[in-house]
């Protein structure tokens, strides 16, 4: 979730009208293997237990390896288990914080929301003693989800560099003591905006992304928020990016393959949070017509099984400023026809600032009742900066 005004979902997406693009070739193959991969069989004796939660394995916290769930443990922890845990979740409403004076496991297990969206970091790498990231430990992250009745999800941004996280510093400590440093092939161009892109589609990405996994599931958290989706529309469409050396490297350059590149990307993280926990929660920001950008032909059932598989691999959607900035007859169509029709809920986060008005009270009501009516989970926050936890939009 961009922490920064001028880089939310309603500035890429305000030009975004034209829905439709060129059909590419469909490597059918490939995606026909990762649905069948991404799919879990829910048996039909499966017991759901009343919280919605089937215990798996604890991983290693030290080594930050998986624990490959049993089969036993997964059995009832396809699609209706998650979405049953979420849809109890949300009841109590979600909050979203990042930073701030009270970022503690005792502010946070203070607050009385159904699901948090969180940083596993306490301190970023430039800011403390030793120069890495200071992480939550698993006791304080026990302690933020009350022992597991509250899920808490650890942000992770899958489509931007963040010169905060311990592989910059990593990175930077090897092109500083290398006499010839060859850089990542996942070291992408800036935007005009100050966006530092990756190169998403490429496998050095994914290694850094899983491992990253790897460390935050080992923590205790319940699942993944995933920022910055969006960005495969961005290398679409931006002219104006201008590569490091040694340049671009190889992979899609269109809006269909790297729409589709991106939600390869997300069912490789979805898959690899599941071996942590098969009730894992798997939350994105924004992308709202990644399935349209796709440009996926349909099935002679009209199915798109890459968009399917992606569906599957998700439990939920988050936009920002839906009710404002990104607000939009297109965007509307999108978000029913395409998730909600499919069972996932539409989290939205919209700042009273954006929506006009002088009664604030006022406007977070009527922001959080257009909300409801369009089938949405609201969030409605004074203002977006995500250094404190404002209260959940609850129905009355």
């Amino acid at each position: 979730m961009d922490r920064h005004a001028d880089t939310a979902y309603g500035r890429l997406r305000t030009c975004h009208i034209a829905c439709e693009s060129e059909p590419i070739a469909m490597r059918a193959l490939t995606w026909i293997c990762l649905f069948c991969a991404s799919t879990t069989a829910l048996a039909d004796d499966a017991v759901v237990p009343a919280s919605g939660v089937v215990p798996a394995p604890a991983g290693d916290a030290a080594t930050g390896s998986p624990p490959h769930p049993t089969e036993r443990a997964c059995r009832a922890s396809a699609d209706r288990s998650r979405a049953l845990r979420l849809r109890r979740a949300l009841e109590a409403g979600f909050g979203v914080q990042y930073w701030g004076e009270r970022y503690t496991a005792q502010g946070l297990a203070d607050q009385p929301h159904g699901l948090l969206i969180m940083e596993g970091t306490k301190v970023g790498a430039p800011y403390s003693d030793t120069g890495r990231e200071v992480f939550f430990t698993p006791e304080e992250i026990a302690m933020i989800t009350h022992d597991g009745e509250r899920p808490a999800l650890g942000y992770l941004n899958v489509g931007e560099i963040e010169d905060h996280r311990d592989y910059w510093v990593e990175m930077s400590t090897r092109r500083d003591q290398a006499e010839a440093f060859v850089p990542p092939e996942w070291l992408g161009p800036r935007t005009a905006h100050g966006d530092h892109l990756s190169a998403y589609w490429t496998p050095a990405w994914r290694h850094v992304m899983l491992a990253r996994v790897d460390r935050l599931m080992a923590l205790g958290v319940d699942g993944l928020f995933l920022d910055d989706v969006l960005h495969y529309y961005t290398h679409a469409t931006d002219k104006g990016l201008s590569w490091p050396e040694p340049g671009r490297p190889e992979g899609p350059q269109d809006a269909p393959g790297l729409a589709l590149a991106m939600m390869e990307l997300v069912l490789a993280i979805a898959e690899r949070v599941r071996t942590w926990d098969c009730n894992a929660l798997v939350i994105v920001n924004n992308g709202v017509f990644i399935g349209r950008d796709a440009g996926e032909p349909p099935g002679h059932d009209g199915s798109r099984p890459a968009f399917a598989a992606y569906l599957d691999a998700i439990d939920g959607l988050l936009v920002e400023n839906a009710l404002s900035s990104a607000d939009h007859p297109d965007t509307r169509a999108a978000l029913k026809e395409d998730f909600l029709d499919s069972g996932l809920p539409i989290l939205t986060v919209d700042a009273v600032a954006l929506t006009g008005g002088h009664d604030t009270a006022a406007q977070q009501q009527r922001v959080a009742e257009e909300a409801r009516r369009s089938g949405f989970v609201p969030y409605v926050v004074e203002d977006t900066g995500f250094n404190r936890l404002w209260a959940p939009t609850t129905r009355p």
